[in-house]
């Protein structure tokens, strides 16, 4: 009987066991990877400031504040070079909120924000043509923009979606919503404004992301100053709602800096896969997180921290490039890092063993039982 309840207790415990140990190997490979250094930006980071990739090139936006001229750089991974583009709009013109997306096709959209005292003249629009270095003012939003501003471009319905507007509004003009969620047109230059999801507002750290069919996903961002939030959400393009999804794992919620990122159009073996940051959190203190959501099953993952943080600032920081993730700090001048590092994160991909249990037990004398195991190699993305 003794003997019987031992072998029982061994095929019961032994590959649980063996179950957990082979979980925390494969998590661990799934966590590692480093940033690397590869340059700086001439000038830190603005209060109109933003980042997007175009699958080759990084771009980066900033404008310090009103009195200084916007700046335009374009950042090169194979050359690992810094350039100047072409950018004759005037002062003044990005301002707290900026955003920007990559429409796959030659043009990157943008929102150019406003400060928390602008009116309502603060619906400004542009597209920027990237082989031909012009920048066209397109159909003014439906509603102001602030900090609270996202945007991104969906090849689903070949459409641009954002939110526009803020938390707080200073001077003499305050709208009926604080924010709004609304889809543009390229093929007829219009706007039309959707659902909300089930938040009071957006402001700072407020993301959006299309991540391939027919959802758009989206952080809130630092709506109340001084309460964490790490409200994430997905829109439905058929049916116009929202759901809420896993909470961000952000201990301070999103704050400035917070940003989303997918690749899965480049790379497919990342279709499942969201990059975030959640900047510098309701303490505003620098920010060092990055995580990665699993589309497939609601869960968030923790990714090596950034080296330099970002944070202070609004605008998105993370990019795609030359197979690459790209963030820039875009942060005080004072903060590690100054406020102007360009790095990289590339997920290494290698071989690694996943065990398959093949289990014989062999009676010697009542008492002698024996293991056998069975190895082989998979290649696995490590993110």
């Amino acid at each position: 009987m003794k003997f019987n309840f031992f072998i029982a207790f061994i095929f019961a415990v032994f590959p649980v066991i063996l179950l957990i140990s082979s979980c925390a190997f494969l998590y661990g490979s799934c966590t590692k990877g480093s940033w690397v250094y590869v340059a700086d930006t001439p000038y830190a980071g603005g209060y109109g400031e933003c980042v997007v990739g175009d699958g080759r090139y990084v771009y980066i936006l900033e404008e310090y504040t009103v009195n200084y001229p916007p700046r335009f750089w374009r950042y090169d991974p194979v050359s690992n070079t810094l350039v100047n583009l072409n950018i004759s709009l005037p002062y003044g013109t990005f301002r707290n909120g900026v955003a920007m997306a990559y429409d796959y096709s030659g043009n990157i959209y943008v929102l150019t924000g406003s400060r928390y005292k602008d009116g309502e003249e603060r619906v400004i629009f542009y597209k920027y043509n990237i082989s031909t270095g012009i920048w066209y003012r397109l159909a003014d939003t439906p509603h102001v923009q602030g900090a609270g501003d996202a945007i991104t471009y969906c090849a689903y319905d070949h459409k641009i979606y954002a939110f526009l507007g803020r938390a707080v509004y200073t001077g003499n003009y305050t709208p009926t919503e604080k924010s709004v969620f609304a889809r543009y047109d390229p093929s007829t230059d219009s706007w039309e404004i959707l659902s909300f999801p089930p938040w009071g507002g957006t402001d700072d750290g407020a993301s959006l992301v299309w991540a391939g069919g027919r959802y758009i996903y989206a952080l809130q961002g630092e709506y109340y100053e001084t309460i964490p939030l790490r409200n994430f959400a997905r829109y439905d393009i058929l049916t116009d709602t929202w759901q809420e999804m896993a909470d961000i794992p952000a201990e301070d919620g999103v704050g400035d800096g917070g940003s989303l990122l997918w690749i899965g159009y480049y790379d497919q073996s990342y279709s499942n896969v969201i990059f975030a940051l959640d900047g510098s959190g309701v303490r505003e203190t620098p920010g060092y997180n990055f995580s990665a959501y699993y589309i497939n099953n609601d869960t968030w993952v923790k990714l090596p921290d950034l080296p330099y943080p970002v944070g202070y600032y609004v605008g998105n920081r993370l990019a795609y490039a030359d197979g690459k993730i790209f963030y820039w700090q875009g942060s005080n001048s004072s903060w590690p890092g100054h406020g102007k590092k360009i790095c990289y994160w590339l997920p290494p991909v290698e071989e690694i063993s996943k065990i398959e249990i093949s289990l014989s037990i062999i009676i010697v004398n009542n008492c002698m039982l024996i293991f056998m195991l069975r190895k082989f190699s998979v290649k696995m993305q490590n993110i």
